[in-house]
């Protein structure tokens, strides 16, 4: 199981995305901070992770790495 967490503009939305495909999401707390619990345990082998946070504003910020 993945656990990722950290901090974001407080109001938005964390997406933590494969391939373009949601793999979970959720709020960012008032004081910015956020953990997201993927549903489903991530298949063995290598995966390119990537994050992206969506403001109350709705500005879409992507995260400048990426997690393998």
């Amino acid at each position: 199981m993945a656990v990722f967490a950290g901090k974001g503009a407080p109001g938005g939305t964390i997406f933590i995305t494969e391939n373009g495909e949601i793999l979970a999401q959720n709020a960012i707390d008032q004081q910015g901070q956020w953990v997201v619990l993927p549903e489903a345990p991530l298949s063995a082998g290598a995966h390119l992770l990537e994050l992206q946070m969506v403001t109350k504003d709705g500005l879409t910020v992507r995260a400048d790495i990426s997690l393998v």
